[in-house]
């Protein structure tokens, strides 16, 4: 039963990192993907906006997008329950992915009002601790990892370059036997 529990530790940890990493990487995607777009006046203005909200008037800026990825998740449900597993799972996977990467982007925006509220405060302070908690948990396994990782590409390259240097004297061997039939 320990075991079971240290191994359901360390799932929950790796998702937990797995999707915080998205929500960095897709935030930052997005935020780059709409600096990048030709929308300067109204993206300026959006920000302008939030600025201007009250710390429970931004609520709504973070928190809505989520709405309309409902019906795509409801889709996908539609197409899993016919047993379109492929296509359920890839329009699920892009309602995950849009949800990540607006609401990165919207909590960026929001952040400062968002902290002010006490609750949310609270609640972001223990991700946060979770977050740090999932890294220790784990590290070591990570370390591992990349020690075992590094040993195999070295020994790679030690077979990598004996091969090779035993196939060049190889090729070099037959190419004088070839050489000294040729000439006779």
């Amino acid at each position: 039963m320990r075991q079971f529990k240290k191994y359901l530790w360390l799932t929950l940890a790796g998702f937990f990192l797995f999707e915080a990493w998205l929500w960095d990487v897709l935030g930052a995607t997005l935020g780059t993907l709409v600096a990048a777009l030709p929308i300067q006046q109204a993206r300026d203005s959006f920000e302008g906006f939030v600025k201007t909200l009250s710390p429970w008037g931004s609520v709504p800026i973070f928190v809505l997008p989520i709405l309309p990825l409902l019906p795509l998740k409801f889709a996908a449900l539609f197409l899993l329950a016919h047993h379109h597993l492929v296509a359920g799972l890839g329009c699920f996977l892009a309602a995950k992915l849009i949800g990540f990467a607006a609401g990165a982007y919207l909590f960026e925006l929001c952040r400062p009002k968002l902290l002010q509220i006490a609750l949310f405060a609270k609640l972001h302070a223990t991700l946060i601790r979770w977050r740090g908690f999932a890294h220790d948990l784990i590290e070591p396994y990570r370390a591992e990892l990349r020690r075992r990782t590094q040993a195999l590409r070295a020994r790679i390259r030690l077979w990598r370059g004996a091969r090779g240097s035993a196939m060049v004297a190889r090729l070099r061997a037959r190419s004088r036997r070839w050489i000294a039939q040729r000439n006779g």
